[in-house]
Order: structure tokens, then C-alpha cells, then sequence
């Protein structure tokens, strides 16, 4: 257990100070997020994920988005996994009405074994449609560390998670940049690192082919130095009129996802624990980063 807070703590710290930070800690708002999904297993390497995932405000208690994603797996060994897919978000505006957004993705991920730690890294890069002014295309690094074994409970098969996620943005809309002296550059697109996700949760398999996962994730945008000296920066203050273009989004997220797995339907499948989506971390699948999947369901807001 000392291990467990050990790592704990130096995941929350890598937050604050290992990330660059530019960004502020005030106006953080709180959501809550509902997730549904089907996983089912076509072949004995390939894997077919679909989910439905529920987006609500909390202060004031509001509707936020609601997002749709399909994706394909395909497992190349016990190391390594790729995926593609696609994610339908809907966004609620405050005017009334919603605003379609599509991105497709595509992505890679690395397995490793550490003592009693299984630790996965991930490689994605997304492409959106026109509808999404803040970036035209993101890379996003994930990385998820969880014990080897289920721990807590041996009967509900309860395993502790961390995640963490950086996001590097390409193109988008410019922003009118402004140095020191408050006199204007130029308009530039905000290119770079300027988000980063860190979530601990809990999964359980209370049935044989059902998942159960609670989380908290928090969100915290920034602007490195590169961005500040290079002027490609987010959440600018217009020294006249005092408008902020492209605000930090800083907020926490409290988790509740369920996800159902077949059994391989075409072809007949070699043993598993699981009985269901091809798996080799113990019994249970990563909540962020399994060996078949970069992301399981990704579907990661807005």
C-alpha cells in the first residue's frame, strides 16, 4: 500500500511541476461524465469498441455534450496494438441548439511490465473537421500505470488506475498575440502543448463480461515558454478591450463508465480468463490503455 501512495503522490506532482505551467488554477468548474459501452471481440486479434458518452455541467446543473465513437483494434502481439476510429461529439450551445463535431483518429501503443506495476504508453494523432476552431489535428500522448494484480477485492476485482495525457495542437483558428508592452504582433494559430489530463480511478468487474469504472479526472490548460516567446499562446488578453481569446478550459470531472464485452464472434477463440475482448492484463482491462486498444472507447469529451 506505501507503493500505491508513493505513486499516487508523484503522479499528482508531476502535474503541478513537472508539466510546464502557464496556466491558471482559478475558475476550475466541475462536471460529471456518463459513459456506455460495447466492446466485442470480431476476430481473435481484432476488436470492434462502440460507446455513447454523456456530458453534464454541474454549477448549474446543465446538459453539456453528448459523443459517439467507433473505433477498430487490432492487436499485433503482447507489446504492441494499433487503432483507428472515429468520435461524433454534439455540443450543446448556450443559445440553444447543438454544434456537430467529427474527428478521426488514429493510434499506437506500447505494453510494459515493471515489478508490480503494468504501465502502457500511447501514440495518437486526430483529425478534426472545420466545426472545431481551436485545432485543425492533435497529438496526444497517454500513458496509464496500474497494478499487476487485482487489488482491494478479490471477489469484485477491484484495480486502482492512474492516467495522464498531454495534448500538442496543430493549426486552428489565429489568435491576435500581443508582447510586453501590449502592442500586437500578429495573429497566430496556437500550436503546441497546451493541455494536460490527470485521472485516478477505480474499475470493477462485478459480472464475468461487464465493466465498472469510477473516476476523477482533472483538466489543466497552459502555455509553455516556447508558446509565450513564439507567440503562439492560448487564453490572450486583449490589452484594450480586455477580451480573452481562446480561455484556459480548466475544469474537474467526476466519472461513472460501463462497458458490456462479447466473445469473439467469427472464428472460435483460444481460452481466456476474461470470456470476452481479447486481454492479457489479468482479468481485467485497462480503463485508459489495454493491449489491444490506445484508448478504451476514447471517448474523451470535448
Amino acid at each position: 500500500m506505501k507503493s500505491l501512495l508513493f505513486f499516487i503522490f508523484s503522479l499528482v506532482l508531476s502535474v503541478f511541476v513537472i508539466v510546464p505551467i502557464h496556466g491558471q488554477t482559478e475558475g476550475v468548474s466541475l462536471k460529471s461524465w456518463l459513459t456506455l459501452g460495447l466492446g466485442v471481440e470480431l476476430l481473435e486479434d481484432l476488436d470492434l469498441s462502440v460507446g455513447r458518452q454523456y456530458g453534464l455541467e454541474i454549477e448549474p446543473i446543465d446538459p453539456s455534450f453528448f459523443q459517439d465513437n467507433l473505433s477498430l483494434s487490432y492487436r499485433i502481439n503482447r507489446t504492441f496494438g494499433v487503432q483507428a476510429g472515429v468520435t461524433n461529439t454534439q455540443v450543446y450551445l448556450s443559445g440553444g441548439g447543438k454544434k456537430q463535431k467529427l474527428r478521426y483518429y488514429g493510434g499506437i501503443n506500447l505494453n510494459q511490465r515493471s515489478g508490480i506495476w503494468r504501465i502502457a504508453h500511447g501514440l495518437r494523432f486526430e483529425q478534426h473537421t472545420a466545426a472545431e476552431t481551436r485545432y485543425s489535428s492533435r497529438i496526444l500522448y497517454s500513458l496509464t500505470i496500474r497494478p499487476k494484480s487485482t487489488w482491494i477485492s478479490k471477489d469484485w476485482r477491484l484495480t486502482p488506475f492512474a492516467d495522464f495525457d498531454l495534448y500538442y495542437n496543430l493549426g486552428g483558428n489565429p489568435i491576435s498575440q500581443y508582447d510586453e508592452r501590449g502592442e500586437k504582433v500578429g495573429k497566430m494559430a496556437p500550436y503546441g502543448f497546451h493541455r494536460a489530463r490527470f485521472k485516478l480511478g477505480v474499475s470493477a468487474k462485478p459480472w464475468r463480461n461487464f465493466k465498472l469504472t469510477l473516476y476523477g479526472m482533472y483538466q489543466r490548460e497552459f502555455n509553455t515558454p516556447h508558446a509565450i516567446r513564439h507567440f503562439h499562446q492560448i487564453n490572450v488578453e486583449n490589452p484594450n478591450s480586455g477580451n480573452v481569446s481562446r480561455a484556459f478550459s480548466n475544469y474537474f470531472v467526476v466519472g461513472l463508465s460501463g462497458k458490456i464485452y462479447l466473445r469473439n464472434l467469427f472464428a472460435k477463440s483460444k481460452d481466456r480468463r476474461t470470456g470476452a475482448v481479447k486481454d492479457d492484463w489479468d482479468d481485467t482491462e485497462s480503463n485508459s490503455s489495454s493491449p489491444t486498444t490506445v484508448r478504451d472507447g476514447l471517448l474523451t469529451g470535448h
